[in-house]
C-alpha cells in the first residue's frame, strides 16, 4: 500500500477503535476493522483521483520542471 494509504488506514483504524472502545473490547475490534475498511476506501479514491490529475498534468503544456515536481510528489505519496 502507498504512504498515503497507510496513513489513511491507520488514522481510520485509530478513530474506529477509539469510538468502538465505548462498547468494550469487542467494540474496539469491530471499530478497528470498520475504520480500516473506510481508510482503504478513502485511500483508493484519493489514489484514483490524484492519479488522473497527475496524468492530466503530465499531458498539459506545463513547464517540464513543474511536471517533474508533480510526478515526484505523486510517486512518493502513492507508489
Amino acid at each position: 500500500m502507498s504512504l498515503f494509504g497507510d496513513l489513511a488506514s491507520g488514522i481510520s483504524q485509530a478513530l474506529g477503535a477509539g469510538i468502538g472502545s465505548l462498547g468494550g473490547p469487542l467494540g474496539t475490534m469491530i471499530g478497528r476493522e470498520i475504520g480500516g475498511v473506510i481508510g482503504d476506501f478513502v485511500a483508493g479514491a484519493a489514489d484514483q483521483f490524484l492519479g488522473l490529475a497527475n496524468d492530466a498534468a503530465q499531458d498539459s503544456d506545463l513547464p517540464e520542471a513543474a511536471k517533474f515536481v508533480l510526478n515526484t510528489a505523486y510517486d512518493i505519496g502513492f507508489n
